[in-house]
């Protein structure tokens, strides 16, 4: 309902652009007061001239407002008349702004329930919705009069009838107010007015012509003056009824008369206007005019027209089925919850275990890891993905931050809030941060390590600072003032070392960022957030939706809760303040962000990864994590480098392309070239004039754009060469008269003291004459040139930038895919350059990388301008200048990226869901199995021997498996053995001949750069050196760039063994499990068929089977390929881990070389004798670094081996389980008979069973249609009774045999009909004896073989009967004496 209106304020309701809002008024505000509070809260896309907001006038029923008009109108009694109020610009029809007709004919309505912005002053603002609505007012379909019905005539659209009724609903018109329009602004009910919703401009009185609102906009001027003379629609006609109804905002006969007046008699100024307008234009003008319109058009309206390549929600079906699936959970708990008589309590337990398991699934997360260096527009390309001006800061902002940045949905906003816990409705923050710090010990060891690195030899901090901005001392000695304030260290110069760091390490307000308040957290973390909604509300939904389908309400306070967010986080994750206050950025662990991002919303998380050689130990490794688990990977640039040759295979660097090979990651990584808007249209016609011929008609439509563009460009240059004549030639003559004057003056100075020819005067007086004419006329000729030339150097100028406007996207776009193609070729050849492990191959030979990568497989490329697009999607502000190429959001490529996340991230979520919603469909036909089941009054001895059949199925199907498994570890076992494990050996060699001649690089007088590093260019400087041994081998130097030691040892022998580590515990691996998962998926179909016959052995029901048998071989297919999954997980995880453990084996190796280093005695000579320390402890280390890592390597590889075989192997039991939980429905509740059940009670599980029965089939109809969406197909299996008799025939046959042979006795517990034997014998077939026993008996000499209770002394023939109906083969029992 909408909120009522209160005595104080009223809603008053306004137009603009087809669309309508309202501000709150009281009963002092003026149209003026109005427009401030729009100016200073409206978006300028929701005003009608969005370049300037001030430019826009006030309609009141179709007429325009003056200025002072608006100081003297009263808003307050504008709302008592009802009137209909518009905004609209103060110009004439040209520059009023273009409305879509449909837009503003369709009246889409609004939620009544919208809270009200609420300010202390005399108005408050909202911002234009699409339109108004609200419940229907029972006035507003009424009877017109036959009065009224002569002034409006016919609507527009034909919607009326002979009776005078009209149906609002039927009725679409532009300005048509809606019922809350009605409601609104309605004061009393005043039952004897007609009500209306025809619109002024639909309506044909008696067909005189009335203004409509064009005519009215291009007339207001004239009425402007007329004051409160003017006749405004249902205002000011005192003879008019004061209908309250919608009516009103229609003119009377006598008003239309009036206005019409109004308008025959234009003013001078519109006559002007019109002759003006009615000039006939030249071909040219024409053609101009057209131009400049249609880029104007294009400029406006291009972001309208945006997105269209992000293509239908790819998560759309599978969304739709889990919810399905989950409605069908819910159903099936209220189900079990409702009637307790539907199952046994240990069967309802384990369903509800089960839903709950399944209940707490989600969606996996699909992590996309950032990779680029600083400065390539990362940052930027973020922002434009999350359609945010700045929440991640940009270079331009100096963002200090080196810890990961996790971006995340905060899927907060659609939880339902739980009414039970409070009377109001909770709320969630919109915008969330989590700054996570180091430990307070991570940031002691590195602290110790910085003052180190500001001491001298003799442990004493420096004298000054230093100044050297290059040396390692200088970036030292900045990071601590960092953390404690500019010129904190000053103090302690000269000071002792010891002294420094505990006094800096016991700081404390160090101390509180860094030591966890919650003795259950590692990590000390802050809490910041922005704004606020009520979760599950219309609202939060709003919020979630794409920026450019978002309400411009909504836009704004998302801005502003951004803005706020950026603020509040700012002071812990990015520079605070001038930098001089002490800062926390380099004290960050991790930054998680959660916030309304919609291209999150389908589970992707985007991670900001700074680099995993980072000096602080905790935040390269928390970036190493994020790197190991991602399941895409970005790499960021440049175009301008991307497009350089070889650039993919530069930009990843050879380590980090051995580091996807071996993690199976290489067809995880797509390339993001940024920064595309920035490039020259000459250059790229000139280099890459064959991409853009590859799309007909293409590149004809750039060179005729570079020909128009150099023509207008030749005409603007030849009509400034001939201004630039016109100009001299006025300084010649300019020139020439201030000479004469000189002659003339300096001529009568002379004549003062000598006389001087009078026809010498007169000759000088008339060149002055002549020149000062010349002089005159040039000036005239200047003057008269530039009013001739000027507009149309302005126009070409114009028309020049439209076409480079059209031109350089075009340009960009080729560029683009020049880059994508470049690229791609680039990546594969870097993988074929790993699999050369010779560094001396020519190239030459086939190498097959198709383990790797596909042999169809392309590279994702994308080329994006984010600043562009945030620029054409308006959001960023418009300070920040128009966009720079692109005038089409797609063009950008900022959605194509978009789409391509909700792709991938569909992809990975497909398996999921499947599981999630077969596993659903199991439980479902397991319930409607036991509802439907006839079931039998089993007895004790056929439960126990249908459990021991289950238990021998289970075995048996063990032991099949258990060679699937050991063939999977022969075969694997050997792959390791004949290629892997010798690549491991082979590189341990290598990497050990190689090592010490890499130490002894590292002190070489050749140095390395940042940009250039070979192995006889690889020596460090002292300092760096220093540095470098005092992080155990891991340093990133301003002069040097990323050093590690550590990698720098491991790379031989890596390059060595990553081919077949890929190919053995990669490729080897999946292609292993896929093939035993298809063998044992075909052995868990017959083990479930070879049950069921057994089961149908022992007397269950053929029809009961077959459902079953069905509903027992899908379960145990779900199960097992989840399990499988599981596997396919654990080896990539396991592999990954193993992989890396070379690293810190040769890290832990070579720290007593680094610690001699850092021993070493100071003095001169000190870097000789470090180099020294360094290659005398290495040799020791090398001797048995890589075998022993190597050791390490190959135990951790036949571990993971052997856990996949038991993995295999428990498949088995897997399959076993799925067999119990479906048919021990056949013997549950029949095992124990010392518990009957009572008949009345059966009757009530029965009863129970078959009133849920029809819920049952609607549950399981849903849950089929969520298996249609992901197109499930349920495969039925056909249960196989050729010859396997039942135990009713088994028994008949028998009787038979026995009668016919004269050994037939009573076995039925009759009376003796028969002697009592003596003894008795029972064997199979062939006769063979099977036992020999005494009879036991009662009185009645009766063995009992019908299952009585009696028969406990006879277990031993149970067994033997329970072996013999493992298999399905048909066995005979006889007995005789």
């Amino acid at each position: 309902m909408v909120s009522s209106i209160t005595e104080e304020t009223k809603e008053f309701i306004i137009h603009s652009n087809g669309e309508a809002g309202y501000v709150e008024v009281t009963s002092t505000s003026t149209l003026a007061e109005v427009r401030q509070f729009i100016i200073d809260e409206f978006d300028t896309e929701q005003l009608p001239s969005q370049s300037e907001p001030e430019e826009f006038a006030f309609k009141i029923n179709g007429v325009r407002q003056s200025q002072k008009q608006e100081s003297r109108k009263n808003a307050y009694e504008l709302l008592e008349q009802q009137a209909r109020v518009e905004i609209i610009p103060r110009g004439n029809n040209e520059r009023k702004r273009k409305v879509d007709k449909d837009l503003v004919a369709n009246d889409v309505s609004i939620s009544g329930s919208k809270k009200r912005l609420k300010v202390d002053t005399c108005c408050a603002v909202t911002p234009f919705e699409s339109s108004i609505s609200g419940s229907n007012n029972s006035g507003g379909n009424k009877k017109a009069t036959a009065k009224d019905e002569h002034a409006g005539g016919n609507a527009g659209d034909g919607d009326t009838s002979t009776t005078g009724t009209m149906d609002t609903s039927k009725t679409s018109s532009v300005g048509r107010p809606t019922n809350l329009d009605e409601k609104k602004c309605s004061t009393n009910d005043n039952k004897e007015k007609n009500d209306s919703d025809l619109d002024a401009d639909q309506m044909d009185f008696n067909g005189d012509d009335i203004m409509t609102d064009d005519k009215a906009d291009a007339q207001a001027s004239d009425c402007d003056d007329d004051d409160d003379n003017v006749m405004m629609y249902g205002v000011e006609n005192e003879g008019r009824k004061k209908n309250r109804g919608i009516l009103n905002y229609f003119m009377s006969a006598e008003e239309i008369a009036s206005l019409a007046k109004c308008h025959d008699e234009p003013t001078e100024d519109g006559a002007e206007k019109e002759a003006s307008a009615a000039a006939p234009k030249s071909d040219d003008d024409s053609s101009d005019d057209d131009l400049l319109q249609d880029s104007a058009e294009v400029d406006t309206e291009g972001a309208s027209n945006a997105l269209v390549t992000e293509e239908e929600n790819p998560h759309k079906e599978a969304d739709e089925a889990k919810e399905k699936s989950r409605q069908v959970l819910k159903g099936l708990t209220d189900m079990l919850n409702a009637y307790p008589n539907f199952c046994s309590e240990s069967r309802k337990d384990d369903w509800l275990e089960e839903i709950n398991q399944l209940t707490k699934k989600s969606s996996p997360q699909t992590v996309f890891g950032v990779l680029g260096n600083t400065g390539v527009g990362k940052s930027s390309l973020l922002n434009g993905l999350l359609d945010e001006a700045a929440v991640l800061p940009t270079s331009g902002s100096r963002g200090c931050t080196a810890a990961v940045v996790e971006l995340v949905y905060n899927s907060e906003l659609l939880k339902e809030p739980d009414a039970t816990v409070a009377e109001k409705f909770p709320v969630v923050p919109v915008y969330k941060g989590t700054v996570e710090f180091i430990t307070l010990e991570d940031w002691k060891k590195e602290l110790k390590v910085l003052v180190e690195e500001c001491s001298t030899q003799e442990k004493y901090i420096y004298a000054i600072p230093p100044i050297d901005e290059t040396s390692e001392a200088y970036a030292a000695w900045q990071k601590i003032e960092q953390v404690y304030g500019k010129g904190s260290m000053v103090p302690y110069c000269k000071q002792r070392t010891e002294n420094v760091l505990h006094t800096l390490a016991n700081d404390a307000r160090v101390r509180s960022l860094l030591l966890s308040s919650d003795p259950g957290r590692e990590y000390n973390a802050i809490l910041v957030d922005a704004g606020e909604v009520v979760p599950a509300s219309d609202a939060a939904r709003e919020l979630l939706r794409p920026y450019h389908q978002m309400k411009g309400r909504t836009r704004n306070k998302k801005k502003k809760w951004a803005m706020t967010f950026r603020q509040k986080i700012n002071s812990y994750v990015y520079r605070k303040g001038n930098g001089n206050e002490p800062q926390t950025w380099p004290l960050i662990r991790k930054v998680t962000l959660e916030g309304p991002w919609h291209v999150l919303s389908t589970g992707a998380v985007l991670v900001d990864l700074p680099g995993v050689r980072d000096s602080n130990a905790a935040r390269a490794k928390v970036a190493e994590k994020y790197l190991q688990n991602c399941n895409q990977i970005a790499i960021v640039a440049p175009i301008k480098r991307a497009v350089d040759d070889g650039t993919a295979k530069e930009l990843l660097g050879e380590q980090f392309k051995r580091r996807l090979l071996m993690d199976g990651q290489y067809s995880n990584v797509f390339f993001i070239c940024t920064q595309t808007d920035d490039l020259e249209p000459t250059e790229t016609m000139r280099d890459h004039s064959d991409v853009a011929q590859e799309e007909p008609g293409r590149w004809e439509k750039m060179t005729e754009l570079a020909s128009e563009i150099s023509s207008l460009e030749k005409q603007i240059s030849d009509k400034l060469q001939e201004e630039e004549d016109l100009e001299s030639q006025v300084e010649e003559f300019k020139q020439q008269y201030q000479e004469a004057v000189a002659d003339l003056t300096e001529a009568q100075e002379e004549s003062e003291d000598d006389e001087i020819d009078a026809d010498q005067l007169e000759n000088l007086k008339a060149i002055i004459a002549t020149a000062k004419s010349f002089f005159k006329q040039s000036t005239r000729d200047l003057a008269n040139w530039r009013d001739h030339n000027t507009a149309s150097i302005k126009r070409d100028q114009e028309k020049c930038d439209i076409f480079q406007k059209q031109l350089k996207p075009l340009c960009a776009i080729v560029r683009n895919e020049y880059s994508k193609k470049c690229l791609q070729e680039d990546f594969r050849s870097g993988l074929k350059d790993l699999y050369r492990k010779d560094d001396d191959d020519d190239g030459g030979g086939d190498v097959d990388v198709n383990a790797a990568l596909p042999e169809d497989f392309k590279m994702e490329v994308f080329g994006i301008s984010a600043n562009d697009y945030l620029k054409l999607m308006k959001i960023k502000p418009s300070r920040d200048g128009p966009p720079s190429c692109f005038s089409n959001p797609d063009d950008t490529q900022i959605p194509l990226l978009r789409s391509f996340v909700h792709k991938t991230t569909a992809k990975f979520c497909q398996d999921s869901v499947k599981t999630f919603v077969e596993q659903t469909n199991d439980l479902v036909e397991q319930m409607k199995l036991l509802c439907t089941d006839a079931g039998s009054d089993v007895s004790t001895g056929s439960a126990r021997r249908m459990k021991q059949l289950h238990k021998s199925t289970v075995q048996t199907l063990s032991n099949q498996v258990k060679p699937i498994a050991k063939d999977f570890k022969k075969v694997l076992d050997q792959k390791v053995s004949s290629s892997l494990s010798s690549s491991l050996k082979s590189g341990a060699r290598i990497g050990s001949q190689s090592a010490m001649s890499t130490v002894v690089s590292w002190g070489s007088t050749l140095k390395r750069s940042a940009s250039e590093r070979a192995p006889e260019k690889n020596g460090l400087y002292y300092s760096t050196y220093n540095a470098v041994a005092r992080r155990d081998g891991v340093f990133t130097s301003k002069s040097a760039g990323a050093i590690d030691l550590n990698q720098e040892l491991c790379d031989p022998m890596e390059k060595e063994f990553s081919t077949e580590w890929q190919s053995v515990l990669d490729s080897t691996i999946r292609r292993l499990l896929a093939e035993s998962e298809q063998k044992i998926l075909q052995l868990a179909t017959s083990a479930c068929q070879s049950f069921a016959q057994g089961l149908r052995s022992n007397g269950v029901a053929a029809d009961r089977l077959g459902n079953m048998l069905n509903t027992a071989n899908r379960s145990a297919t779900t199960a097992l390929k989840a399990s499988f999954a599981q596997m396919r997980s654990i080896a990539r995880d396991a592999q990954r881990e193993l992989s890396r453990e070379l690293l810190p084996a040769v890290q832990e190796k070579m720290k007593s070389s680094y610690t001699s280093v850092r021993n070493a005695q100071g003095g001169p000579g000190c870097f000789e004798r470090m180099k020294g320390a360094m290659v005398s402890n290495a040799q020791r280390a090398v001797n048995n670094m890589f075998d022993s890592a190597t050791d390490k390597l190959m135990k951790g590889i036949h571990s993971l081996i052997k856990r996949l075989e038991l993995l295999l192997e428990a498949t088995a039991d897997i399959v076993g389980k799925s067999l119990e939980s479906v048919f021990s429905i056949c013997w549950d509740d029949n095992s124990d008979k010392t518990t009957l059940i009572d008949p009345q009670m059966q009757k009530l599980i029965q009863d129970c069973r078959n009133a849920l029965l029809p819920e049952l089939n609607r549950l399981q109809q849903i849950q089929g249609d969520a298996c249609e969406l992901l197109g499930i197909e349920r495969e039925e299996v056909e249960l196989d009774l050729v010859g396997v008799e039942s135990l009713e025939q088994q028994l008949s046959r028998r009787v038979a045999e026995a009668e016919e042979n004269g050994d037939l006795f009573d076995l039925c517990d009759s009376d003796a009909d028969v002697p009592i034997p003596k003894k008795m014998t029972v064997k199979s077939e062939k006769g063979a004896a099977r036992a020999k026993s005494p009879l036991k008996t009662s009185a009645a000499g009766v063995i009992d073989l019908c299952d009585s209770s009696s028969d406990s002394d006879f277990s031993h023939f149970e067994d033997d009967a329970r072996n013999l109906y493992a298999a399905p083969v048909n066995v005979k029992t006889e007995a005789w004496l």
